[in-house]
């Protein structure tokens, strides 16, 4: 039999692998006019965004993105009051994948992605006429299948083959999307001369199960309303609306056994009525699921007739840790003319954003860091001006044995209250967090051997052998040819073994 560049073997193992792990950066700018009936701009207060899940493609040896963010600007108009101006772009990243030609890509691909929007900046030409500039940060991960199968060389009778066969925890990874979901919220104000400026929502998943082929997210969505009436000061009515949706996966025998789930308001569209501001809200979910399937991959290789030269591969495979998926509140008590907030201002919105940037395991514990900022919206007098507080975030979550690798991790403000009492600005914020984790297990697979020519062997009733310490029963039986039931005692614990026809 000839085995020059094959695989062979029973049970080879095709391991769920990196295909791409990287974090690309690029940048966006997109030029606006906003149209007549908006009101023109005498300054703007705030700019934020929302990156909405992007669709994934693979091919041509790179892992695509395609999407959008919406961007939400507060500015003051030429009348003197608050206007918001709902803007999106359109976002293409292209991350190269690391040795395509080692996996096998017919059998599919997780592509997984966390991108953010980052340093916004918008100027303003005319006055209706900005510019609107970020950072786009795309974290991407991606695995597919990789044949674990040796190559072997040269001539050999199968029936002489001793094959070392080991079993290890892998990944397999999948991840979905929802349909649009859509809500809707009734808000009892009421006045002839009510003006609503704007609105933002916030998703917080409480919770998850699942079920043949599909994952159930129940939760909240915290929806805050920006309004003034008749030309008074503004105000803002919050409201927390129960939201029950699923995301279909294709594999519906997926063993869903860790899973994170996110969210995001894709939509707001408001409409005054005589009696109540109707709101209806679009969202999305998004959900990352993982199990761990044991794989046999072939350790060592050996013949008892012909001598063999063998090599082998290192690999870090990857293993699914447990989600994590969890709140945080944090509470501060600051000094408001330490902020910059003029004495006897008043605080008239907050617009909160998280984000973690890195995660570790330590004692048991994984612990998330990164920061939150809030953008506090004061008035005094008539005149409105933007404060930004930096706060450090903190979330640890239980841990478990083995040796965290990477953490797909999300972090976002659900809901907040800011208000100047006295000298002291308070400020509240309750946020939910969200991971998928990854670990690492070591393992050495063979990757080729080569069989030179059979050997004649004299023949040996018994042979004594006294093992190194290092030295097992397979290296000891690999050394003399034989098979491992061949052997007789234990490296660990006798002085010399007997080797039965070496």
């Amino acid at each position: 039999m000839n085995l020059h560049d094959t695989t062979e073997g029973a049970k080879r193992g095709r391991m769920s692998m990196p295909l791409s792990e990287r974090t690309v950066t690029s940048e966006l700018s997109n030029d606006y006019t906003l149209p007549d009936y908006q009101p023109e701009i005498r300054r703007l207060l705030y700019i934020g965004s929302t990156v909405l899940p992007p669709a994934k493609y693979v091919g041509g040896g790179n892992v695509e993105l395609d999407g959008t963010v919406d961007y939400q600007i507060l500015y003051i108009g030429g009348d003197g009051e608050l206007h918001t101006a709902p803007l999106s772009a359109s976002y293409g990243v292209h991350v190269p994948m690391e040795n395509p030609s080692a996996f096998d890509l017919n059998e599919g691909v997780s592509v997984f992605a966390n991108v953010q929007a980052e340093n916004l900046t918008a100027r303003v030409s005319a006055p209706r006429k900005l510019t609107v500039r970020c950072r786009m940060r795309s974290s991407v991960t991606a695995y597919a299948n990789m044949p674990m199968g040796e190559k072997s060389s040269g001539t050999v009778d199968p029936a002489s083959l001793c094959r070392l066969e080991k079993e290890t925890k892998c990944a397999d990874w999948a991840s979905g999307r929802s349909e649009i979901l859509e809500l809707s919220e009734e808000l009892p104000l009421h006045d002839p001369e009510l003006r609503v400026i704007g609105a933002n929502g916030a998703v917080h998943v409480q919770e998850t199960s699942c079920r043949e082929g599909e994952i159930v997210a129940r939760g909240e969505i915290f929806l805050k309303v920006l309004y003034t009436v008749g030309g008074d000061l503004p105000q803002t009515e919050v409201r927390k609306i129960p939201f029950e949706g699923t995301v279909e996966f294709e594999d519906a025998s997926h063993n869903m056994a860790s899973c994170a789930v996110t969210g995001c308001v894709s939509e707001i569209a408001l409409e005054v009525e005589e009696n109540a501001v109707l709101c209806r809200i679009q969202m999305i979910l998004e959900a990352r699921t993982g199990c761990n399937e044991s794989i046999p991959y072939t350790a060592d290789l050996y013949s008892t007739e012909n001598p063999c030269r063998t090599q082998y591969a290192d690999f870090e495979v990857p293993v699914v840790l447990p989600a994590v998926n969890g709140n945080l509140s944090q509470s501060e008590r600051l000094s408001a003319s330490e902020k910059g907030i003029p004495d006897g201002a008043r605080v008239v919105d907050v617009y909160p954003v998280a984000s973690i940037d890195h995660c570790e395991a330590k004692d048991g514990k994984y612990i998330f860091t990164g920061q939150s900022r809030y953008v506090l919206i004061c008035e005094k007098d008539g005149e409105y001006s933007a404060t930004e507080i930096l706060l450090p975030l903190r979330y640890e979550a239980d841990g478990c044995d083995l040796p965290l690798k990477n953490a797909d991790a999300h972090a976002t403000v659900v809901s907040c209250r800011a208000a100047v009492n006295g000298s002291t600005l308070e400020l509240d914020g309750e946020l939910s967090i969200s991971a998928s984790m990854t670990g690492s297990e070591p393992i050495r697979v063979l990757s080729e051997a080569e069989f030179s020519p059979a050997q004649a062997k004299t023949s040996r009733d018994l042979v004594l052998c006294y093992p190194s310490p290092d030295d097992s029963v397979w290296s000891v039986a690999k050394r003399y040819m034989v098979t491992p039931d061949r052997i007789s005692g234990d490296p660990a614990t006798d002085a010399y073994l007997v080797i039965q026809g070496a």
